[in-house]
C-alpha cells in the first residue's frame, strides 16, 4: 500500500449511509484501543466455559444420519419398529472354530451367544446357525464350515442401537469368550459399524488435532513473522471451535446431529481463523509501513479488512445453509456445524484480533524468527516489485494460451467424474483391523447369504390376505437371481419350494405384514440393483401394494432424494453467490466468472476422489475401494468447497476493486495485478495453512472422512493457486473493462445502496446524456427542490445527496469538465494549429487533460455552489483551471526531466518523440523540451480565453481577475523557489512548506474555492471559512502528494517512485526525515541526497530509512491536523447543507487519496 493510503472497498469519499455500515466495525476498533484487556479476559472466560460445556458433545452425537427420513425405506423402517418391535439395525456375531461348525465348542459358544442376545428386551430377533431349520442354517454357515453367524435384529435407531449392540458385544466378551478359548468370536453388523465410526472418529479428531495445529503453528510461526502472533489465530480458532462445539451440543438436544460433524468444526474453524486473522493482521501492518498511527491504522483495518473478513463469512455461510434443504441429518449436522463455526470465527476474529493487537502493540512481532535468520533487516516489498504482481502480468500478457492451457487442465482432471456411481457407507469405511469390516469381509466372501444385502418387503394392508398369498409371492420371489431364501409368515422359500418354518424376519400383526428376502449380491453392485428392480416389478401378496427397506432400498432412495433436491440447492447457491459478489463489485460479470471457475476447480476435485477413492488408484490411499463414492460426500464438498472458493473470491475481488476504483476506473489489467500483488501472499498462505487443516483429516480411518480431507485440500490448493492466481486474471485480462459492467439501472441501484457510486462501466466511450431535442442535459451541480438541496443527475431526476451520492456527483462534475475540456482544446487546435505542422498537439493536450483528477475545477465549482445554483456557464468557467494546471504540470516535467505523467509519457517526451519518428533535423530532446515549454505556454493563455469565453456575465468575472492574478503569481513565485532549493542538499522545513504553500498548496484548493466564490458573489464570512479551508487543505493536499511520491504506486500515480529522489528534490518528507533523523542517519540521508545515480536497491534503501526517521507519521500528523482544521473553518459559515457535505468529503478524498 503507498504510504498513508487507506484503500478499501468502498471509497474514502462516501455517504453518510456507508457510515452506519461501518459505525459497528468503527465502534469495536475502539472499544479494543480503550480496553483491550477486558476483551482479551471475556473472551478467555468465554473459551473456557465454552469448553466445559462443549467438549462432551461426543456422547450426544450419532453415527447415522445417511438416510432420508421421508423416504419408503424410511416409512417401512418406521412401521417395522412400531409395529413388531423391529429397526433396521442388525448385530452379527461370526463364530469361528477349527473344528467346524458342529462342533461342540462352536455349538455351545453360538447357542450362548444367541441366548444371552435374545433375552435383551432391545433385540426383536436372533436366528442363528444353531437354532433355524437344517434348509436355512446352509446359508449362515461359510464356505469352509468353520464359521457359523448370529444374527440379532435390533429395535433401536441408528443412534441408540449402536450403544445397545456395544454393550452385548462387551458381554458376550466377558461371559461367554473366556469359557470357549478355542472359538473366535467377532462382532459386526450394521449396529456395531455405527459404534466403531464414533469410537474411530473421537480417535480421528484428535489424531488431526495432534497433526494440524503443530504443522499449522510452524508455518503460523513464518506468515505471521513471529511466535506470539502466530499464537493469536490458534487462540481465535480454539475460541471458535470449542464455541462450535457448545453451540452443537445445544442443538443436539432437540434434533440429531452427527458425529462428523466434529471434523468440520476442527478442520474449518482452524482454517478460517487463520484466514480471517491473517487477513486482519496483515492489513494492520500494511497501514503501520504506510506511516499510518497504530491506532488510527487498527481502525482503518477494521473497517476494510474487517467488512471483508464479515462478507466473507457471510458467503461461507450461506453456502453451507444450503445443506439444511437436503433431509439427511449428515448433511444438515454439517449445516450446522459450519454455520456456527464460520459465524464464531468471524466475530472472534473481529472482536478478539483487534484486542489482542491493541494490547500487545509492537510485541506483537516478537521472536520474528525470520529477522534472527536476516543479519540486516528487509526492505518492505511494494506491490509492484512482488513475485505475484510480476507473475500475474506475465499470466495476462499470455492470458489467452494460459486460460485455455489451466481450464483444459481442470476438465480434464475431472474426467473421471463421469463415471461416478453412488453408494451409502457400510463396513469397508473402518480399517480393515475392525472387527465390523472384518464380519462384512467375511460375509461377503464366506457366506452365500448377505445378511445385510436382505430386503425387507412390508405389506402395510394385509387385511383379508390368506396363507396362500403370502406363500405365492415367498415361492415367486424367492426364484428371482441372486436371491437365497425368502421367510414368509408361513414358512421359508427357496427355488421356488418351501423348505421349513420361517427363519426369522417375517410376521404378520394388526393388519401389517413383513417378510424378507435373502441376498447373495454385493451391496451397492448392478447385481444388487437388478434384483431390486424385479422384485419391485413382482405384484405384492394378494395384489397389495407393498414398501421395501433395506440397504438396497436404501441407497436408492437416498440417492434418489438427493438427486431431486440437487439442482435447488445448487440453484439457490449459485444465486446467493451472484447477489453477494455483485454486491461486493457492482458487477453482473464477474459473479458469472466466479461461479464457472469454481464449477471447474471443483470438478477437477471430484474427478480427483472417484479416479482415488472409486476406481481404486493410488491404493484408494489406504482404504477399501467398495466401486462406489458415499453419496453424501460430494454433496457435502460443493457446498463447503464452494464456500470456501468464495472466501478467496471475496479477498481478491475486494482488492482488485479498490484498485479499479482508485485508479479512475480506467487500468483494468493494472488493478489485477496490483490486487493479486497484495492479496497473493495471503491467500496462498491461508490457503497452505487451510489445506494443511483439511489434510490431516487424511489421517483418519474412516474412509469417507479421509476422502473429505483429500477433496477439501485438493479444492483449496486448485482454488488457490491455479484458479486464483492464474485463470482470474487470465480471464480478467481478457474481459478487460467488460469485467465491471452492469445495466444501468443496477448500477444505479448498487451505487445507492453502497454509497460507491459505481457507474455503469461499459467499455464503449460514455459521452453526456443527450436528451430528444439534441442538446446536451445537465449532469452535475444540486438544485433547489421541496426536500432540500438534491443532486440533478443525467435524466433529471433528483436525487437526496447520499443517493446516488457525493462520488456520483463528482463523476458528473468530471465527466462534463472534460467535454468542456475536449470541446475547447480540439476546437482551438484545429483553428490555430492546423496550419502549423504540429498534428500531436490537439491529442496530446486532450490524452494529457483526460487524466486528471480535477481537483481544482472541481473546488472552483463548489465555491460557486456555495452561493449560486448549477450553472453550465460556471462550470465551464471552472473547467478552464485544469489548462491552467497543465501548463505547470508540462513546465514542471521540462525542469524535472520527468519521463511519464499520469501513466503516459510526459509532453517534452512525447514531442521528442514525434520529431524523431519524423527524422527532423535537429536534437530529438532538445525540440521536445521547447515544444514542451510552448505548449504549455499555449495552455496559460487558453486557460485566460476558456474563462473569458465562458459565459459568466463580465460583473462576476471583474469580481474573479485580482484573484486569478494572485494566484498565477504565487504558482510561478512557488515554481522558482522550488528551484532554488533543488541546489540546496538540505532547505529547511518552513523553507519547503512555504515552497509546498506558495508552489501547489494555495493554487490548488484555496484560490479555486476564492475563485468561485468570488465568482458567485458569496459573503465575506463565507469566503473567509473557504480561504481558510482551502489553505489547509491545499498544504495536506501537497504533503500527501510528497509521500506518494517515495511510497505510492506509480499504476495509481503515474508517476516513477524513483524520480523525485533521483532528482534530488527537497520535499517535505525527504527534509522531515533529514531533520527527525539521529546523526548516523543524517549521513545516511545526505549521502542518498547527493548521489549521482539512484536504483532500485537505492530507492528501499531511502524508504527504509524515511521510515525509520519516524518522518511518514510526522507527515501523517500534518496532514490530519490540517484536515481537522480545514473542517473547523467550516464550522459556523453560511454555506448551504449541500455544499458543506461535499466539502467535508472532499478534504478526506484529498488528504487519504492513493493518486
Amino acid at each position: 500500500m503507498p504510504s498513508g493510503t487507506t484503500l478499501s472497498s468502498e471509497p474514502a469519499l462516501r455517504p453518510a449511509v456507508m457510515e452506519k455500515r461501518r459505525r459497528l466495525l468503527h465502534r469495536i476498533a475502539l472499544c479494543a484501543i480503550a480496553a483491550p484487556r477486558r476483551i482479551v479476559a471475556i473472551a478467555a472466560l468465554v473459551m473456557v466455559g465454552a469448553a466445559i460445556f462443549g467438549v462432551p458433545v461426543a456422547g450426544s452425537l450419532a453415527a447415522g444420519g445417511f438416510q432420508d427420513p421421508g423416504s419408503e425405506s424410511a416409512r417401512a423402517t418406521r412401521v417395522l419398529t412400531e409395529t413388531f418391535g423391529r429397526g433396521d439395525m442388525q448385530l452379527v456375531f461370526a463364530v469361528t472354530d477349527p473344528a467346524g461348525v458342529d462342533s461342540a465348542s462352536a455349538r455351545a459358544a453360538g447357542l450362548a451367544i444367541a441366548t444371552l442376545v435374545g433375552e435383551d428386551p432391545a433385540v426383536a430377533d436372533v436366528v442363528s446357525t444353531w437354532t433355524v431349520a437344517p434348509e436355512a442354517a446352509a446359508a449362515l454357515i461359510s464356505a469352509d464350515g468353520r464359521s457359523g453367524l448370529v444374527v440379532a435384529e435390533l429395535t433401536g435407531d441408528e443412534n441408540t442401537a449402536p450403544r445397545i449392540a456395544q454393550a452385548l458385544v462387551d458381554e458376550v466378551a466377558t461371559t461367554v469368550q473366556p469359557r470357549h478359548e478355542t472359538v473366535a468370536v467377532l462382532a459386526g453388523g450394521s449396529s456395531i459399524v455405527y459404534s466403531q465410526i464414533n469410537s474411530q472418529t473421537l480417535r480421528d479428531v484428535l489424531l488431526m488435532e495432534a497433526i494440524a495445529i503443530p504443522l499449522t503453528f510452524l508455518v503460523l510461526v513464518w506468515v505471521f513473522k513471529g511466535l506470539l502472533a502466530a499464537a493469536l489465530p490458534v487462540a481465535v480458532g480454539g475460541l471458535a471451535i470449542v464455541a462450535s462445539m457448545s453451540v452443537l451440543r445445544l442443538v443436539a438436544m432437540w434434533t440429531d446431529v452427527s458425529i462428523f460433524a466434529l471434523n468440520l468444526t476442527t478442520a474449518l474453524g482452524l482454517a478460517l481463523a487463520v484466514d480471517y486473522t491473517l487477513l486482519i493482521v496483515s492489513r494492520f501492518r500494511d497501514e503501520v509501513a504506510a506511516g499510518a498511527p497504530r491506532d488510527r491504522a487498527l481502525v482503518t483495518t477494521m473497517v476494510t479488512a474487517g467488512r471483508t473478513v464479515l462478507f466473507s463469512a457471510l458467503t461461507v455461510a450461506l453456502s453451507m445453509a444450503a445443506m439444511l434443504l437436503f433431509p439427511m441429518y449428515f448433511l444438515k449436522s454439517f449445516a450446522y456445524a459450519g454455520l456456527a463455526t464460520v459465524a464464531l470465527c468471524a466475530v472472534a476474529a473481529i472482536v478478539v484480533t483487534p484486542a489482542v493487537i491493541a494490547l500487545f502493540g509492537d510485541r506483537l512481532d516478537a521472536f520474528d524468527i525470520r529477522r534472527m535468520l536476516r543479519r540486516t533487516p528487509a526492505a518492505e516489498p511494494r506491490g509492484e516489485q512482488m513475485f505475484w504482481y510480476r507473475s500475474t502480468k506475465f499470466v495476462m500478457r499470455r492470458a489467452l494460451p494460459v486460460g485455455l492451457a489451466g481450464t483444459a487442465l481442470l476438465v480434464s482432471l475431472g474426467l473421471p467424474f463421469l463415471g461416478v456411481s453412488w453408494g451409502l457407507p457400510d463396513d469397508r469405511v473402518l480399517p480393515s483391523s475392525a472387527t465390523a469390516h472384518r464380519v462384512g469381509d467375511m460375509l461377503r466372501t464366506e457366506f452365500s447369504d448377505n445378511s445385510e444385502a436382505a430386503v425387507t418387503v412390508l405389506v402395510p394392508d394385509a387385511e383379508g390376505l390368506t396363507p396362500q398369498d403370502f406363500e405365492r409371492y415367498a415361492a415367486e420371489a424367492s426364484t428371482i437371481e441372486d436371491v437365497s431364501m425368502v421367510s414368509a409368515p408361513t414358512g421359508t422359500f427357496a427355488d421356488g419350494r418351501r423348505v421349513g418354518p420361517p427363519a426369522g424376519g417375517a410376521g404378520v400383526q394388526g393388519g401389517i405384514a413383513y417378510l424378507t428376502v435373502g441376498s447373495t449380491t454385493a451391496s451397492f453392485s448392478p447385481e444388487s440393483e437388478r434384483q431390486l428392480d424385479r422384485l419391485r416389478a413382482l405384484p405384492g401378496p394378494g395384489g397389495r401394494p407393498v414398501q421395501m427397506t433395506g440397504i438396497a432400498q436404501i441407497n436408492r432412495d437416498s440417492v434418489e432424494s438427493i438427486m431431486a433436491r440437487l439442482p435447488i440447492v445448487l440453484g439457490i447457491i449459485a444465486v446467493i453467490t451472484f447477489v453477494l459478489l455483485f454486491l461486493l463489485t457492482g458487477s453482473l460479470v464477474l459473479p458469472v466468472k466466479a461461479l464457472v471457475l469454481n464449477a471447474l476447480s471443483l470438478t477437477a476435485a471430484f474427478g480427483a476422489l472417484v479416479w482415488i477413492f472409486q476406481d481404486g488408484n493410488l491404493g484408494a490411499l489406504g482404504t477399501t475401494p467398495t466401486g462406489t463414492l458415499v453419496v453424501n460426500m460430494p454433496v457435502l464438498l460443493f457446498c463447503i468447497a464452494f464456500g470456501l472458493s468464495m472466501d478467496y473470491e471475496v479477498f481478491l475481488l475486494a482488492r482488485i476493486r479498490e484498485f479499479w476504483l482508485a485508479g479512475g476506473r480506467r487500468d483494468n489489467d493494472e488493478s489485477v495485478a496490483l490486487g493479486l500483488a497484495h492479496t497473493g501472499r495471503v491467500v496462498t498462505a491461508a490457503a497452505l495453512i487451510m489445506s494443511i487443516s483439511f489434510g490431516a483429516l487424511i489421517a483418519a480411518q474412516v474412509s469417507f472422512m479421509r476422502m473429505f480431507g483429500l477433496g477439501l485440500m485438493l479444492a483449496v490448493l486448485i482454488d488457490a493457486t491455479l484458479v486464483r492466481m492464474v485463470l482470474l486474471p487470465a480471464f480478467m485480462h481478457l474481459m478487460g473493462r467488460w469485467n465491471w459492467w452492469a445495466p444501468a439501472p443496477l448500477a444505479r441501484w448498487h451505487a445507492r445502496r453502497t454509497g460507491t457510486a459505481e457507474q455503469n462501466a461499459n467499455p464503449t466511450k460514455s459521452g453526456a446524456a443527450i436528451a430528444s431535442n439534441g442538446r446536451r442535459r445537465p449532469r452535475h451541480g444540486w438544485v433547489e427542490r421541496g426536500g432540500g438541496p438534491q443532486l440533478s443527475r443525467g435524466d433529471g431526476a433528483g436525487a437526496q445527496l447520499a443517493e446516488p451520492g457525493l462520488m456520483a456527483w463528482r463523476d458528473t462534475v468530471r465527466t462534463a469538465v472534460r467535454e468542456h475540456l475536449e470541446d475547447f482544446v480540439r476546437g482551438e487546435c484545429a483553428r490555430r494549429l492546423d496550419g502549423g505542422g504540429v498534428d500531436v498537439a490537439a491529442e496530446l493536450l486532450c490524452g494529457f487533460l483526460d487524466g486528471g483528477k480535477y481537483v481544482r475545477s472541481t473546488y472552483m465549482y463548489l465555491g460557486w455552489l456555495c452561493g449560486e445554483r448549477e450553472d453550465t456557464a460556471a462550470l465551464r468557467a471552472s473547467a478552464s483551471l485544469e489548462l491552467l494546471h497543465t501548463f505547470a504540470l508540462i513546465q514542471d516535467d521540462v525542469m524535472d526531466s520527468s519521463p511519464m505523467r499520469r501513466a503516459r509519457p510526459s509532453a517534452h517526451v512525447a514531442l521528442g518523440r514525434w520529431h524523431r519518428d519524423r527524422a527532423l533535423s535537429g536534437s530529438a530532446s532538445r525540440f521536445g523540451e521547447s515544444a514542451a515549454i510552448l505548449l504549455g505556454d499555449l495552455c496559460l493563455v487558453w486557460a485566460e480565453e476558456m474563462l473569458r469565453r465562458s459565459g459568466v456575465d463580465a460583473d462576476a468575472l471583474a469580481r474573479v481577475w485580482p484573484r486569478y492574478d494572485a494566484m498565477r503569481t504565487e504558482l510561478a513565485i512557488g515554481q522558482l523557489s522550488d528551484l532554488l532549493n533543488s541546489c540546496q542538499t538540505f532547505p529547511t522545513l518552513p523553507e519547503v512548506l512555504d515552497v509546498l504553500r506558495r508552489k501547489s498548496g494555495n493554487y490548488t484548493v484555496r484560490r479555486p474555492l476564492e475563485l468561485g466564490a468570488a465568482m458567485a458573489g458569496c459573503s465575506a464570512d463565507v469566503a473567509d471559512a473557504l480561504s481558510g479551508y482551502g489553505a489547509a487543505i491545499g498544504e495536506a493536499f501537497q504533503l500527501r502528494d510528497d509521500i506518494l511520491g517515495v511510497f505510492g504506486s506509480p499504476s495509481l500515480t503515474g508517476k516513477s517512485v524513483r524520480s523525485d529522489l533521483e532528482d534530488g528534490k527537497a520535499t517535505s518528507i525527504v527534509v522531515a526525515a533529514y531533520e527527525l533523523a539521529g546523526p548516523r542517519l543524517r549521513r545516511q540521508l545526505a549521502e542518498l541526497m547527493q548521489s549521482p545515480e539512484i536504483g532500485a536497491a537505492d530507492v528501499d534503501r531511502w524508504r527504509t530509512l524515511i521510515r525509520a526517521s519516524g518522518a511518514v507519521q510526522w507527515i501523517e500528523e500534518q496532514i490530519a491536523r490540517r484536515h481537522d482544521a480545514a473542517l473547523r473553518f467550516l464550522d459556523g459559515a453560511a454555506i448551504p447543507a449541500a455544499p458543506r457535505a461535499a466539502l467535508a468529503e472532499m478534504a478526506v478524498a484529498c488528504t487519504q487519496r492513493a493518486a
